[in-house]
């Protein structure tokens, strides 16, 4: 709702908020579907290593509960490798995917 209204730094803070308390109740789902809203947050915004890595998070939590939102977060990530081109998209897979826990963690800390 927020990100809707463009309120985008409010936004994210909720998503951040939203991602703790998903983690501490263990709500594996609903911490997939977080970090899916937070990469969309940060795709709209041209972040692409932060859109990625929270996409991928976010793929790999729906491949472990086997939810159906999986299809759903790949079709980000193959817009986003549209978006930016097949060789810039290897380039920045390569650098985000041994850290995307790390990247999405410091930029929820520093914010939009």
């Amino acid at each position: 709702m927020y990100n809707a209204l463009g309120k985008k730094q409010e936004a994210l803070s909720y998503y951040e908020q939203a991602l703790a308390i998903r983690r501490e109740v263990g709500d594996r789902g609903g911490e997939g579907e977080t970090l899916w809203n937070i990469g969309a947050l940060y795709f709209e915004q041209s972040h692409y290593d932060v859109a990625l890595a929270s996409f991928l998070l976010a793929r790999d939590i729906f491949d472990e509960v086997q939810s159906p939102n999986r299809d759903s977060v790949q079709s980000w990530i193959d817009g986003l490798r549209e978006e930016i081109g097949e060789e810039q998209f290897t380039t920045l897979l390569a650098q985000v995917e041994p850290q995307a826990l790390q990247i999405v963690e410091r930029a929820l800390h520093e914010g939009l």
